[in-house]
């Protein structure tokens, strides 16, 4: 179920992006290591206006992209963490470790907004048009989620 789960996250989330690739012109340039620079998380940072332990009502596009930017910059720190994790390092079970790990972080992430990764999903599932106009009218945004996937 957990997989199923996850599948159907990064199957959402690879629609999403194949739409935001087929409108992005250009793309920014990062550092040589091809990473964003804190530099970069702090400007992407600056445009948001929601917080976590705020309740948040996904009830416009601007909201819905300033999730998922910081939902992008928490998924890095939190693959990081797992990658100097010595205990998952040298678990024989690793991938279900990892599984149940990112599992938990996302649960925490949205929870820390008082939704769910349900609602999350159901939003750009019924708002894609939506966002990509959000995104396409403000060019900062669509800038900042674009760094926030490197």
């Amino acid at each position: 179920m957990k997989y199923f789960k996850l599948t159907k996250i990064f199957l959402v989330s690879g629609l999403f992006l194949f739409c935001m690739s087929c409108s992005c012109s250009k793309k920014e340039k990062t550092n040589e290591t091809g990473r964003s620079s804190s530099k970069d998380v702090g400007a992407i940072t600056n445009l948001i206006t929601i917080q976590k332990g705020t309740k948040l009502t996904l009830d416009s596009p601007k909201k819905f992209v300033e999730l998922w930017i910081l939902y992008n910059i928490e998924q890095k720190k939190w693959f990081e963490e797992i990658a100097n994790d010595q205990n998952i390092a040298t678990n024989e079970d690793k991938e279900a470790a990892i599984a149940d790990i990112l599992e938990e972080k996302k649960k925490q992430f949205y929870s820390s907004f008082g939704i769910t990764e349900r609602d999350f999903v159901n939003y750009s599932m019924n708002n894609m048009k939506k966002i990509q106009a959000f995104l396409e009218e403000n060019p900062e945004y669509k800038k900042a989620y674009e760094k926030s996937m490197d």
